[in-house]
């Protein structure tokens, strides 16, 4: 039986070692032996490759620091203090099918939630108006998005039917309020701290603008109908607590 090693190597330590084992072809047990040593050479040298390839580019992806953007780099919000309404245009509303003017300045303001999915970020938000005004136009089959404005968790308020248009949200109620929904439900948790200071700002632009009268009242849907639930339990917790909320019936 004749066996003989061939050895490839070099002055790199790193290199790898390959043994190969040739047999006479009539001793099969042999060849058999010597197949399973290549076959097993090879798969160690490709792992070995792999390694060496994998430690070379964490070592360059070191020499360059990461540089990469996010996709949606928006301002933050409310930080300066100021009101920051997304108009229709950019929420890409519907014309609204027919409007009816509200007599300005309102007495109330009726608080709730859209019962939706929350959503923090802008682009998400947009797509959240945009789906709510398709619901209530496409299937309900309203004149337009039923809400006057809707807060997101990422503090912009969205304009619905805006200041001077009577919205569809509180039944018998329309005429003299405007209704303002947080996106989302809030049945067991808040909507963020965002969203509560883009409410208070809408309101005091509501007042200087005098659309909102001075003297206005908060209510929440669930207290003007009985079929609602809107707003969650958390957040018509937290509302109650409002200077200018009011058990119904008690408004100035």
């Amino acid at each position: 039986m004749v066996f003989w090693f061939s050895i490839l190597s070099s002055m790199d330590t790193n290199s790898p070692v390959v043994v190969l084992v040739q047999c006479e072809q009539k001793d099969s047990k042999c060849q058999r032996l010597s197949n399973t040593i290549a076959v097993f050479s090879v798969f160690v040298l490709s792992v070995i490759c792999m390694a060496v390839v994998i430690t070379k580019l964490k070592e360059t992806n070191k020499s360059f620091p990461n540089t990469r953007k996010p996709l949606h780099s928006y301002p933050k919000v409310n930080d300066n203090g100021t009101l920051q309404i997304i108009s229709r245009d950019e929420w890409l509303a519907q014309p609204a099918r027919n409007k009816t003017t509200l007599q300005l300045p309102v007495p109330l303001v009726i608080l709730g939630n859209t019962a939706t999915e929350e959503c923090s970020k802008k682009a998400m938000c947009l797509l959240r108006v945009n789906t709510i005004q398709s619901l209530h136009m496409d299937i309900r089959r309203w004149d337009d998005i039923g809400y006057n404005f809707l807060i997101g968790n990422d503090g912009y308020v969205y304009e619905g039917r805006g200041w001077d248009n009577q919205g569809a949200h509180t039944k018998g109620f329309n005429s003299r309020s405007l209704g303002v929904s947080f996106l989302g439900h809030f049945v067991h948790h808040l909507p963020s701290e965002r969203a509560f200071v883009a409410l208070k700002l809408l309101l005091e632009e509501g007042v200087r603008a005098g659309k909102i009268s001075e003297d206005y009242v908060i209510y929440c849907q669930r207290q003007l109908r009985s079929d609602l639930k809107s707003p969650g339990q958390e957040l018509y917790e937290e509302i109650m607590t409002f200077d200018r909320w009011k058990e119904y019936g008690q408004e100035v």
